[in-house]
């Protein structure tokens, strides 16, 4: 992958330069680590530091915050911003193409799991109605955990797993689980957009779109892939930064622009 903040890749960055482009930010991922060890599953919060960067880069861009389940704690940490939106983006799911198999199916697959893991102390199971979520974060070994939940998921039947750092995700396969982010993905093919995400595969749902106007940057470099990235989660302040610059620079040159053209 490609640094995004080396000056040669600045060229992919100007484009988006300008009022009104939309700006998604994962909370866990991007703003702050997906999982940290000391806190546990606990929410970690943003630094004073980031949190005036946010305000800043608001004045220029659209900016969204992806949050999912945790978006009312994320809400009452950013409540000091003006114009940042929070979502919770798990719930922006259409259903698979057969709701009621699927209901049925995940029912059995959470007594199964449940049943299963019970000798993983702190581990939770959560039914999303379509899909089921494993969260070992807090187990006393999260990769022996890891290990177990993955086992199990691969001798249900019919089933996708998908997620890391602590987290999986079990869906039906073939089931129709367009992007979590659909409706602002929709948006996204109307005006440009830039996607700070962490390694989950939210940005292989974006790509599904095929739109110039979308520029997703990962948070981790990832050898295997293509694209851009932030190569640590300290970066992410130093884009923040850059983009206020950036559209801040462009929205003088267009005011010089209409000045001398006015003469």
């Amino acid at each position: 992958m490609d640094w995004i903040l080396h000056a040669a890749h600045r060229a992919a960055l100007a484009p988006f330069f300008f009022e009104g482009t939309r700006l998604l930010l994962e909370y866990r991922g991007a703003l702050v680590p997906a999982y940290d060890p000391q806190l546990g599953s606990a929410l970690p919060s943003l630094s004073s530091k980031t949190l005036d960067l946010l305000q800043r880069v608001a004045t220029h861009y659209r900016v969204t915050i992806l949050a999912g389940a945790e978006r009312r704690d994320v809400q009452r940490r950013l409540d000091s911003l003006r114009s940042v939106d929070v979502i919770d983006n798990d719930r922006m799911r259409p259903e698979p193409m057969d709701p009621i198999r699927a209901l049925q199916t995940i029912g059995d697959w959470k007594k199964e799991l449940e049943e299963r893991l019970e000798g993983f102390s702190s581990i939770l199971v959560r039914d999303r109605l379509f899909s089921i979520v494993v969260d070992f974060r807090s187990t006393h070994s999260p990769r022996l955990a890891e290990r177990a939940v993955r086992r199990v998921a691969s001798q249900l039947e019919h089933a996708r797993l998908s997620g890391t750092n602590g987290v999986l995700e079990i869906q039906l396969a073939g089931s129709d689980h367009a992007p979590s982010l659909g409706r602002l993905a929709e948006q996204a093919t109307r005006g440009s957009t830039l996607f700070v995400h962490g390694t989950g595969n939210q940005e292989d749902r974006l790509r599904l779109l095929a739109s110039p106007r979308i520029l997703p940057i990962r948070v981790g470099n990832d050898l295997r892939s293509q694209g851009f990235c932030l190569r640590e989660q300290a970066e992410v302040d130093a884009l923040l930064r850059m983009l206020t610059e950036g559209a801040t620079a462009a929205s003088r040159k267009r005011e010089s622009g209409r000045s001398a053209s006015a003469i």
